[in-house]
């Protein structure tokens, strides 16, 4: 009913917004998650800007995850009309402004949520074919440092990204998820707990052909599940 027609465990065609692919019945759409989970701790790790941006010192010219990121969507982009791609993640987004420094102007940052927010607003009322101005000085810095970053010699290129780029924080861990899908499980076929889990295993279970090089078609539909 959702108008999902199959569901790619990493996409052969993908990278960096390969792990989860979903596509739906018009052929064009396909909504691609990258998954950024942390290992379940007693203090939960927050997501922000500056991680958002920050690239491996011990990786020469390595790309920021962002970066890793556009550059999958932009790949991805040739080859089909309408990619969406997701960071799906259980870390908390930031939500605290903070005080960072680009082009030798210091600036306070937006939280990584509410940045993302208006730079939508922003953009869509822009022309998309020019570099993007904005009166907010610190959202133009963010902006600048956020492009700068990303290593784009004309801004203008970005704009069609973060059209559809998002953000998912703050979601299930794996043990979390489990126990959601179980009694998802048990409201759909009205059975108890108990065989939830065993239905739950089965599927588990079929993930060794779903996301490997066994598979015959990466796609998963409604009827293999």
């Amino acid at each position: 009913d959702s108008g999902i027609t199959s569901v790619t465990f990493q996409h052969p065609s993908h990278n960096t917004i390969d792990d989860v692919v979903v596509e739906y019945q018009n052929g064009t759409k396909q909504i691609c998650y990258q998954v950024k989970h942390e290992i379940s701790t007693s203090v939960k790790q927050n997501l922000t800007f500056a991680k958002l941006l920050q690239k491996d010192s011990d990786t020469p010219n390595s790309s920021c995850l962002l970066s890793a990121i556009m550059s999958g969507w932009k790949d991805a982009s040739t080859k089909t009309d309408a990619i969406e791609p997701v960071l799906y993640t259980n870390r908390h987004i930031g939500p605290n402004r903070t005080k960072r420094e680009f082009n030798g102007q210091t600036y306070q940052a937006y939280p990584m949520e509410q940045f993302f927010s208006l730079l939508k607003q922003e953009l869509q009322q822009m022309d998309s074919t020019v570099a993007p101005t904005f009166s907010d000085k610190n959202l133009a810095l963010q902006w600048g440092e956020m492009c700068n970053c990303l290593g784009l010699k004309n801004p203008s290129e970005a704009v069609p990204f973060f059209a559809v780029f998002t953000i998912q924080g703050d979601q299930p861990n794996l043990e979390e998820t489990e126990r959601n899908l179980v009694n998802t499980l048990s409201g759909f076929f009205s059975c108890d707990y108990t065989l939830a889990e065993d239905l739950f295993s089965k599927l588990v279970y079929a993930l060794r052909l779903w996301t490997t090089s066994r598979r015959e078609d990466s796609r998963v539909t409604r009827e293999d599940a």
